[in-house]
């Protein structure tokens, strides 16, 4: 059984969903909601959201065993590409290639990764994600700074 804990924020809270899983099955097991309070220190950190993500894994009943973060959709650039079937296996070797006009930002610094929406015999159709890679790296620190490991981040609006 594993406790997972998924974390969105939105302009001034922040929310968490508890889930368990176990044998195949997933079920809910709470919703937590904490305000965030504007808080910079003297060097420009956000103190107000590493408070508020320390209060937010307070609340669990247990420590989750895992935590799924978010980066802002205004942080991503999201794309549903269509590709061969025979593709599949290279998919992530064809995307840079397929998002580069579709992107607004130099893919050398990008972050891509996707998911699997829809599969015939002749076509893939992925949700495609590029990140920039600093963005990226800035939520990661703000988790960090909160103690708070990640499994993986998604992006918000998806």
């Amino acid at each position: 059984m594993a406790y997972v804990l998924g974390i969105d924020f939105d302009q001034d809270v922040l929310r968490g969903a508890l889930i368990r899983t176990r044998l195949g099955r997933t079920e809910y097991v709470s919703f937590l909601e904490v305000p965030v309070e504007p808080l910079i220190d003297e060097g420009g950190a956000d103190i107000g959201t590493e408070s508020a993500l320390r209060e937010l894994t307070a609340l669990c009943p247990r420590p989750p065993d895992s935590t799924i973060g978010c980066i802002s959709g205004t942080a991503a650039s999201l794309r549903v590409v269509d590709l061969p079937a025979i593709a599949a296996k290279k998919a992530s070797a064809i995307l840079p290639f397929e998002l580069e006009a579709l992107v607004p930002f130099a893919l050398e610094d990008t972050v891509i990764d996707h998911q699997l929406v829809e599969r015939t015999e002749a076509h893939l159709k992925l949700l495609a994600a590029a990140v920039p890679e600093d963005r990226l790296i800035d939520e990661i620190v703000r988790y960090e700074a909160a103690e708070i490991q990640l499994q993986e981040i998604a992006v918000g609006a998806a």
